[in-house]
């Protein structure tokens, strides 16, 4: 364990910057940022944090204490979420989402721009609406779109080289750009239609609809009225599921937190055009304060490529206020504010996300509960001597008795650990030979045991395809 002696306190400078916590090993378990790092570091070692058992915890493992002088706070800010994401530490946020997230491009910059669905976002000049929870929630926008508003499906290759409309018209889903049976003009101004239906600015979009459904009307077109008559009964009912948290068309993020102990539980709910349009819940472990949680979250969620709206709304205040407003206007090229409300209608949405955030910690602390039931199931079932923390699956597979390969799937603590997956080239077995095959995969693995290396350490329980001759 590190003593304050050991490190010499008063060497340390009392400037900003980054501090760095490593084991006797060399490893870095902590990466944290500070405005005086002789006063942070040195709070480590205070009577009222050592009494906190997770710091307590942390300082036992540490062996030395590195530092980074930098310019300023926010530059501090700036490089200790660069650190973390260059050597993800042990005891930092290790920011992981419940799932896994999709959004939806508009190509804006495109002559004729299109909309589709993508889990990349990119500083390309295009629009991104979103993210959805779900493939299928996607794919149920992009069917209404393609519908009512007639947007353009194919890439840009078929595009150019399209000679005559596709199936996509044929249907009334495309109003074929591709072979000028709409011009730019017009096609701008359905996509207008669109970005405002994915911004959810219902009343804006209600507004255009009813005039083109009247003017189509006037020029006696009952049958492009009919469609207008239609697209505006849909809205309504897609406009409907959305729940309204705001009047004000200020697209805003409210953040939960909820924590026991280490243990957090982090919510974001996105406010766009008033309406509660996106729910995410993020879990991990943290001996920070929730100011610093917050800090740390707040840089890792708001990275490059991800949206940032005009207000963002903490539970509570955070050290770096100002540097983190400051970033974040700097890429999102726009004003963007950080407030912590304590009463009024700011205060009852982060309540709400507070709430959100218990619901999601309850909620994974059952699954997580569930799953320990399942794995001592498992145990008595097989009469197992402990718990099958660490479960490894085999199975062989071949192209006609050629190319014969195995594949080996880890789970760990009930859920797959795509970090322990594994592929073997199968080279000491000719043809179909299923049995010499599995023999070559399980010798080779169980050889690695001998190399020491944690990631080739022995399982609980090991599974083989295959029937009794295996």
């Amino acid at each position: 364990m590190i003593s304050s002696a050991k490190i010499k306190l008063e060497d340390l400078p009392r400037a900003s910057g980054v501090y760095l916590m490593k084991n006797a090993k060399g490893e870095i378990l902590y990466i944290g940022k500070a405005a005086n790092l002789r006063t942070r570091v040195s709070s480590y070692f205070s009577k009222e944090e050592q009494e906190r058992f997770q710091i307590r915890f942390l300082v036992s493992k540490v062996d030395s204490i590195e530092t980074v002088i930098t310019a300023n706070a926010k530059e501090a800010l700036l490089l200790e979420n660069t650190l973390i994401k260059k050597h993800r530490p042990r005891y930092n946020i290790d920011l992981k989402d419940d799932k896994s997230y999709v959004s939806l491009k508009l190509s804006v910059r495109d002559a004729f721009p299109r909309l589709y669905v993508t889990r990349r976002l990119k500083k390309d000049g295009s629009l991104y609406f979103g993210p959805y929870a779900s493939a299928w929630a996607c794919r149920e926008v992009t069917d209404f779109i393609e519908k009512y508003f007639r947007l353009r499906t194919c890439s840009d290759h078929e595009f150019r080289n399209r000679v005559r409309p596709c199936l996509q018209y044929q249907i009334h889903r495309c109003d074929a750009p591709c072979v000028g049976y709409i011009n730019s003009e017009e096609y701008a101004k359905v996509v207008r239609q669109v970005k405002l239906f994915l911004e959810g600015k219902s009343d804006e979009l209600k507004k255009i609809v009813t005039g083109l459904m009247q003017a189509a009307a006037e020029r006696e077109a009952f049958e492009e009225a009919k469609n207008y008559r239609d697209l505006l009964c849909e809205m309504e009912r897609t406009f409907e599921k959305q729940q309204v948290v705001s009047h004000h068309n200020l697209s805003r993020d409210v953040i939960g937190l909820y924590r026991e102990g280490e243990a957090a539980a982090v919510v974001v709910l996105g406010v766009r055009g008033g309406n509660l349009q996106e729910s995410r819940h993020f879990h991990f472990k943290s001996h920070e304060s929730d100011g610093e949680i917050l800090a740390s979250f707040l840089l890792q969620y708001y990275a490059e490529e991800h949206f940032i709206p005009a207000e963002i709304l903490l539970p509570c205040e955070v050290e770096d206020r100002i540097a983190l407003e400051e970033i974040f206007s700097e890429r999102a090229g726009r004003k963007v504010e950080l407030h912590s409300p304590q009463r009024g209608a700011k205060f009852d949405l982060v309540k709400m996300a507070a709430e959100n955030a218990k619901q999601a910690f309850v909620s994974r602390g059952l699954k997580e509960k569930n799953l320990e039931d399942a794995l001592a199931d498992l145990q008595r079932r097989l009469g197992l001597s402990q718990v099958p923390q660490t479960i490894e699956c085999y199975d062989i597979s071949n192209i006609q008795g050629r190319e014969s390969v195995g594949s080996m799937v880890t789970f760990r603590g009930g859920k797959p650990d795509k970090h322990g997956y594994r592929h073997f080239k199968i080279k000491g077995v000719v043809g179909a030979d299923d049995f010499a095959s599995m023999y070559e995969l399980l010798s080779r693995r169980l050889k690695r045991v001998s190399s020491g290396a944690s990631e080739w350490a022995l399982p609980e329980l090991i599974l083989i395809d295959g029937g009794k001759g295996q």
